[in-house]
This record gives structure tokens, sequence and C-alpha cells, in this order.
């Protein structure tokens, strides 16, 4: 990802995102996926675009009322486990009332029971419910969401899906969840060769192009296998000519 960073990114950064994003607001819901085999750098964009990360070379400009909420997998281990959901709300809302936060979390399916509860003694789904009550406190414009699904039951799933398709903003959205994505999706970008662009076509389209490279890297593999094997018993044939042809010639025949 380090090319990434230095070359194509880095222009489509600094200049314009692929469109719509770069295109005024309607206020009308947008769920971009962001497609690419695993390690061309989905997560590594999104955290540029969170500003969670600093770019090697040149610059990331974000509007200053631009309010970003970025969820990734790996946040929930993050978060304080000594202090209940309550007093970690608390934090990120300092100004609220305590009917406020309890009201808040509610509507993420803490009620106040569990919210009384030390972060630590909740569940993973839990704690994902919590880290989506602090991400939405900020009243974000855009959602970067990172595999949100890995801890949710189904009904958190739906509860997600239903959320994300009434939020009046952009949502861009990395996950392997084909149930959330179908339900959800709009638009495609594709990380791949150093580049972030528009990927015009269906999920289907996708996962047969993917398909179509593994069949044609396999069938290659396949035939340098056989020229390997070829090329090895070719050797093997070559040695045994010249050893055989080397007894001969020790020979003197009377």
């Amino acid at each position: 990802m380090i090319e990434v960073l230095k070359s194509e990114l880095l222009q489509i950064l600094t200049t314009s995102l692929p469109p719509p994003l770069n295109e005024p607001s309607a206020g009308e819901p947008l769920v971009i996926l962001i497609v690419g085999v695993n390690g061309n750098g989905k997560t590594t964009f999104a955290k540029l675009l969170a500003n969670t990360l600093a770019p090697l070379a040149g610059e990331v400009i974000h509007h200053p009322k631009l309010n970003v909420g970025y969820f990734h997998q790996h946040q929930v281990d993050m978060l304080d486990l000594e202090i209940s959901a309550y007093e970690q709300l608390a934090k990120h809302m300092p100004r609220a009332k305590p009917e406020a936060l309890y009201t808040h979390l509610g509507c993420f399916g803490l009620g106040q029971d569990m919210a009384k509860v030390k972060v630590g003694n909740l569940s993973g789904g839990e704690k994902a419910r919590l880290n989506f009550s602090l991400i939405s406190c900020e009243t974000p414009n855009i959602l970067i969401l990172d595999e949100p699904t890995n801890h949710l039951d189904m009904a958190s799933r739906e509860n997600l899906i239903i959320a994300l398709n009434d939020f009046k903003g952009a949502v861009i959205l990395i996950t392997h969840d084909r149930y959330l994505l179908e339900h959800t999706v709009d638009l495609y970008w594709l990380v791949a060769d150093q580049q972030v662009t528009p990927f015009d076509g269906t999920l289907e389209d996708y996962y047969a192009g993917i398909l179509g490279r593994k069949l044609k890297s396999s069938r290659a593999e396949e035939i340098r296998e056989k020229k390997k094997t070829k090329k090895l018993q070719k050797k093997k044939e070559v040695k045994k000519h010249r050893k055989k042809k080397g007894r001969g010639d020790g020979f003197v025949m009377d």
C-alpha cells in the first residue's frame, strides 16, 4: 500500500473523490461498498478518509465542517474495560443529562441495566453496539464502517441495515457480509492496481471477475508446473545419456 499512498490514491484524495461524493448532497442516503482483494489497501484507504492515518506524501484535505464517524473491527478492543457503557458515553457527551445518555444507549439496545455494566463484562456484540452509540453521538456526515457486523447477531444486523438506509449522508462500507451489502449498497469503488476507481457493474460482476482471474492464475500456474516438470525430466534424460555415453567411452574392445 506504500506505493498507493505515493501515487494514484494520493492524487484522487488531494483533488476529488470518485463521484458522487464530490457532488453536493441532496440529503439522500448513499452507501458505497469498497471492493478489492485482501491486501490491496481498502482499510488504509478508509483510514485516510477518516483522517486517522497520515499519508506518506502529499496531503488529504477535509472540509472544516466535515464530521466523520469511523467504525473498524478492532475498535472494541480500545474501549475502557473498567468503566460502564454509561460512563464511556458520558466522556463523549459531557454536557448531556443522564436521561439523554440512557436514551441514546437505549437506541442501540443497551438499556439502563446494561448501561451500568462494566464494558469488560459486555459481549462482543454489546461492545459493538456501544461503539456505534459513541460514533453516532457526534452526528457524523459520513460513516466509514470497516467490517461492522463481525460481532452482531441477526437482529442487530437487521437494525443496522434499517439505520444505514435511513441515514441522511454517505456511508463508506468495507464488509464481507453479503446479506448486509445486498440490502444497503448503492455504488461500488474498486481498490486495485494502486488506484481507487468507480466500479461500473454489479456485485456478481465483481465476483465473476475475481473468479475469472483466479481461474486464469490457476491455469497459468498449472502450465508453469508442467513446463518445470518437463524441464526437470529433460535434464534427467540428458544426465542419464551423458553418464551412459561416458561408460561406453571407457570400454576398449579388442
